[in-house]
Order: structure tokens, then sequence, then C-alpha cells
């Protein structure tokens, strides 16, 4: 920040002036002790707000990794890439994807979708909610986010399906949460690769809710993409995408960057796609 002093023409009518001893024994007036404690609490509010806090997994189905694959350790920090923080404000959910590679090369997608909800025992912890006034677990709300990790790229599936969950999570259902999530991650079979599809609906209070059709492609066919391809496009003009398909060709190491975690997934399977013909 940059301090402007404001100084006072000779011209002004307003002066300064300064108080002989006897007048400056006269006592100011003081503020209320409930604009303090206002203020104070204000002050404490806003340091809980831009305090960064460490994200960790609250639950997950199922309980134990499959043996050929283990939840990675680094999901919680792509979960929340700009970091846990706490609002003042309920934000709108927020939905992307991510890719995490292992040492082996093999690739897990997942798809976060981030929420927001009041602060609560299960969230905070119980010792810290007791030292906190009840006004201020009113008027702070608490990042969540419920994800799907799976070795196969249905991005749309399972956005869907967790916009589905969280919209259940927040009204009566007569069938359970923990029912519906079985089902999806157990029961719901893999197509095999070609024109296979799967269909899969759950019971709405509107109907019944339909998400798109489950299908691998054919071994002989293109990769199989759930991301938007246009986003390549819009971020980037042609001559910059060849540029980056050059360096692509040359097994050059590139970063990207941006303030919107979905762009990074989009972009990244989108130029993997185009280099499917030179393989």
């Amino acid at each position: 920040p940059t301090l402007v002093p404001l100084e006072q023409n000779e011209d002004d009518n307003f002066r300064e002036e300064t108080a002989e001893p006897d007048e400056a024994a006269v006592p100011r007036s003081r503020p209320k002790r409930g604009s303090c404690l206002k203020m104070e609490n204000s002050d404490v509010l806003l340091s809980m707000v831009r305090q960064p806090y460490r994200a960790t997994v609250l639950d997950r189905f199922p309980q134990e990794d499959y043996s050929d694959a283990p939840l990675p350790a680094s999901v919680p920090v792509f979960v929340f890439p700009t970091g846990l923080t706490l609002k003042l404000e309920c934000p709108l959910p927020v939905f992307f994807s991510v890719v995490l590679t292992d040492e082996q090369g093999n690739r897990r997608y997942g798809a976060v979708l981030q929420v927001h909800e009041t602060m609560s025992a299960k969230v905070m912890g119980v010792g810290m909610l007791e030292n906190m006034p009840q006004s201020f677990q009113n008027q702070l709300f608490v990042p969540k986010a419920l994800c799907v990790f799976s070795r196969w790229p249905f991005i749309g599936v399972f956005k869907d399906f967790l916009t589905s969950l969280y919209r259940r999570s927040c009204s009566t259902n007569s069938i359970p949460l923990e029912r519906i999530l079985c089902n999806f991650m157990q029961e719901v079979p893999l197509p095999p690769p070609g024109r296979i599809t799967v269909r899969y609906t759950l019971p709405s209070p509107l109907g019944v809710q339909v998400f798109p059709p489950i299908a691998r492609p054919a071994l002989n066919d293109y990769p199989f993409i759930d991301v938007p391809l246009e986003a390549l496009f819009k971020v980037l003009d042609a001559d910059r995408v060849v540029r980056v398909m050059e360096c692509c060709l040359m097994e050059q190491r590139m970063l990207f960057l941006s303030n919107q975690p979905g762009l990074l997934t989009a972009v990244a399977e989108s130029l993997l796609s185009l280099l499917f013909p030179f393989k």
C-alpha cells in the first residue's frame, strides 16, 4: 500500500489548532464497549478467513484400497489446488476434473465437486468450536469436496452423479445415500470396448433421472475423451496450439498455468487426444 499525505492549502478555512495545557486536561470521548467488542470480533473473524487450513479426507468408499488402484495420498492437494480457506459468504458449487499419474505411468481420473457448508464439529473439530463464539459458526462457511477417482475417464458421468448426490444430500430421500453410492461404485458394470453401452438411472421426485450412456470405444477406434475439446481453442489461438503441438512431438516439457483448475485437465487431455494419429 502507498500512503499519500494530505496537505492543506493556505486558502483553506480549516487549520490545525493546538490545545493549551489547561485545555488538554479535558477528557476525550471514548468509544462504547459494545463497539470495541464488535471491532475485535471482526478482526478475529477476518484473521480466521485469511488463515489457510490443511485439507484431509473425512470419509471414503470403499474404506480399503483396491489392490490395483490405491487412493493416492496427494488427493487433498489436488482437490483444493488453491488452498483451503473459510468464506464469509457461501459460494456456488464448482466442478472440475484432475488427472493423477503415479511413478509407473498409471493414471487416475478424478471428478471434484467443491461445495460449502456451515461450520460443524465434524469438519473443524470439537476443540476448535468450543473456543469459538456461536455467532462465528453461523457466519463462516467451510469448503468440502465430493470426489470420484477412477481408472476410467468418465468425467461427464461422474459430474452428473456427484451433482445428483449433492442435491439429494440437501433434501429428504427415501433411498439412503450410502445405498446409491454402493450401487454406482460396485453394481454398475463396466461396458466392454465396442458398441455395448450401459444406461444408469436414479429415481427422483420428478421421475427418473437418466445419466449419459457409459461406453468405451473399440480397441481400433479413437481414444475415449470426455472433456470439451473446444476449451483448448478458446484459451489458445491456432498459432499457439500448433506451437504447443510441436513441443509435444519433440517431447519437450511444458508447464500450464491457469486460475481455473477445470481448464488444465481439459487442455491437457485435448492435446493428448490430438497426438493419437502420431502414435
